[in-house]
């Protein structure tokens, strides 16, 4: 391997995958992972298995996930998690490979750190949601569309028994393709990986749930322009408001939990709708209003979450 054929190394692990060659330090492996302590005490010394004087040890791993987790162990710049606050964010890949890695060998702190990582992407809080940043570089290959990357975070959590990742993990599937979720996710090993049966149920089972939320709040809104009541009379301006909204505009509100800065939520649309009779737009207190049903209506539905995919997570909002 370029990267970790380190020339003062006393041990070498080669990768039963595309065998390659990792020339390391036992000792310091040793002192961070049981499970490469013990399988460097039970190999023997044999001619046949030593290299330039250095034991060799066989594993039954790809040398891509290898080589993402000696970065970590056997740092040669900065390790994973450790980023300057520009830097460029790890891969998915990285975390994949780092967590499952971890799982086999039962590196418990370092899956641990990976999972805390991802669990401020896949968080369990409404407002932790509308606060996030991403965490992994997103795969070239996506646009507006998701791409299957989904996939891998589902079965990341599943390997892991980390439910708590799984409602926003499943929630963002609901803008994917059917195809794309009937699809699979190719690993940088060249594992490809699907939904369970059970897991791809789930998310073609929720979608009318969500379609049901979305319908459910634009009756809502609209009950709240016809009911509203203040000084300047801002009821006709709402109703004028919910008339004149074109299908494209009602599309984006689908998304039933659409942060309220994104152009996904009534609030938004109220305060940057354009066309409003004489160029009047409803008052502060009213559109105060609007804001508050729907931060009531995205609570409700963050907290049904894990019921609508019918999974348990404990310590979820109620």
């Amino acid at each position: 391997d370029e990267e970790f054929w380190l020339e003062d190394g006393n041990i070498i692990l080669v990768t039963s995958l595309r065998p390659t060659a990792f020339r390391v330090y036992k000792a310091l492996l040793a002192r961070q992972v049981e499970a490469f302590a013990d399988m460097f005490a039970s190999s023997t010394a044999q001619e046949s298995e030593s290299y330039q004087g250095c034991p060799v040890v066989q594993l039954a791993d790809a040398p891509e996930d290898l080589r993402h987790l000696l970065r970590v162990l056997v740092p040669t710049t900065d390790p994973l998690f450790c980023r300057a606050k520009d830097g460029p964010l790890p891969t998915l890949h990285q975390f994949s490979a780092i967590i499952r890695l971890s799982h086999k060998y039962r590196i418990e702190r370092l899956q641990e750190e990976a999972l805390t990582v991802l669990k401020d992407q896949y968080c369990n809080t409404l407002d932790a949601y509308d606060r996030r940043v991403s965490v992994y570089a997103r795969p070239v290959s996506e646009s507006c569309i998701p791409t299957t990357h989904m996939i891998e975070i589902i079965e990341l959590a599943r390997l892991t028994d980390t439910t708590s990742l799984l409602p926003v993990a499943f929630y963002e599937t609901q803008g994917m393709l059917l195809e794309l979720l009937m699809d699979s996710w190719l690993r940088e090993n060249g594992t490809v990986v699907h939904l369970s049966r059970g897991d791809l149920q789930r998310c073609v089972n929720s979608r009318a749930d969500f379609h049901n939320a979305s319908l459910d709040r634009t009756l809502r809104m609209v009950r709240l322009a016809d009911t509203v009541t203040c000084e300047l009379g801002c009821r006709p301006t709402l109703i004028h408001f919910c008339g004149g909204l074109d299908s494209d505009m009602y599309l984006c509100l689908e998304d039933p939990l659409g942060r309220d800065t994104s152009q996904c939520s009534w609030s938004w649309l109220v305060e940057n709708y354009d066309c409003y009779p004489d160029g009047i737009a409803p008052c502060e207190t009213c559109i105060a209003k609007v804001r508050a049903q729907e931060k009531e209506d995205r609570e409700k539905l963050w907290a049904r979450l894990p019921w609508i995919f019918s999974i348990e997570v404990p310590g979820w909002p109620a």
